[in-house]
């Protein structure tokens, strides 16, 4: 996993005519999904993008670019049902993109004590990447850079709403669509105690030295440990409501507050939002068998208990 400022970075030059006729490996992860590549360890360089379109140089067509969802542990840009040619075939252009998972993604990484850092939000950082790549290359594919809407859905909308009001990513698409997301982020005492749990069941110390040389195939099976404890025994550690051990850390340099609040002092103005929801939102993660292993009554109950929700109301949301 590195560290410091390891990656992202542009990709180098080449000469000639690049073969792009297939995917790129997926970032690190346990899921296999039907129809998508499976990670194999050993190919780590999987900060790419796929481009769909219609056009080419000197069209000046809007941009779609999709970040995908998956818990921020699963997933990738190669998913069959993210082929943008049916979207082509409308006057877009799209781009669909990786960006790194799990611990490698959104773990927390504490400092050395030389001062050495790893910076939170490592996918995040992956999604700006891209997004100035599309900034500064899209136009030679037909692409309008100036009319860039990034979407998502899930953990991948939770994303959009991450993008929308992160200073480092102002300026790089002007609309956003985010589908079903959460407005859920660790803050950096909870993303410090996930790293412990999972550096414990990596065997390593839960430092700098400790985790960074740590191989990622570890480091998945180890996430993946954490998060199946959490699902068998909800109460064996802080409440989980969401699926994911792993998200946006907020109140860290890059995202000083969550997206709802970022929002409502401001700090998407100029961003076209469009919120909308996904049906059977948890379908998906649940057939996988992400979810706790909890009745939706309880789930309910112990929410009310935790945020001090009288107990009409909860019985009106049972209904």
């Amino acid at each position: 996993m590195p560290g410091g400022s390891g990656r992202p970075r542009p990709a180098a030059s080449w000469d000639g005519v690049r073969d792009c006729t297939a995917f790129g490996p997926v970032a690190p992860q346990s899921a296999e999904l039907p129809g998508s590549p499976v990670w194999s360890p050993g190919d780590e360089d999987i900060l790419s993008l796929n481009i769909s379109t219609p056009g080419g140089g000197g069209d000046r067509l809007p941009v779609l670019v999709w970040i995908h969802g998956g818990a921020y542990v699963f997933g990738s840009s190669a998913q069959p049902d993210f082929d943008g040619t049916a979207l082509c075939r409308h006057g877009l252009v799209v781009v669909t993109l990786n960006y790194r998972l799990g611990f490698e993604g959104f773990g927390h990484v504490p400092p050395t004590g030389g001062g050495e850092t790893c910076p939170d939000n490592r996918g995040l950082l992956d999604q700006i990447a891209a997004l100035r790549w599309v900034r500064d290359n899209i136009a030679a594919f037909g692409g309008d850079p100036d009319r860039v809407t990034v979407a998502g859905q899930s953990s991948g909308a939770t994303s959009v709403a991450c993008l929308a009001v992160m200073d480092a990513a102002r300026g790089l698409f002007c609309r956003a669509i985010a589908h079903s997301a959460v407005n859920a982020c660790a803050s950096p005492g909870s993303a410090a105690r996930t790293t412990a749990e999972v550096a414990a069941a990596a065997g390593v110390p839960a430092t700098y030295e400790g985790l960074v040389p740590t191989a990622p195939a570890t480091l998945v099976d180890a996430s993946d440990r954490v998060a199946e404890r959490y699902r068998r025994d909800p109460d064996s550690g802080p409440r989980h409501y969401d699926p994911a051990i792993y998200g946006p850390v907020a109140g860290v340099a890059g995202l000083p507050t969550g997206p709802l609040t970022a929002c409502a002092e401001g700090a998407a103005r100029g961003v076209e939002l469009l919120v909308c929801h996904t049906a059977e939102e948890y379908s998906l993660l649940d057939a996988v068998g992400s979810c706790a292993r909890v009745t939706t009554e309880q789930r309910l109950a112990r929410f009310a208990s935790d945020h001090g929700l009288p107990g009409p109301l909860l019985e009106a949301s049972a209904r």
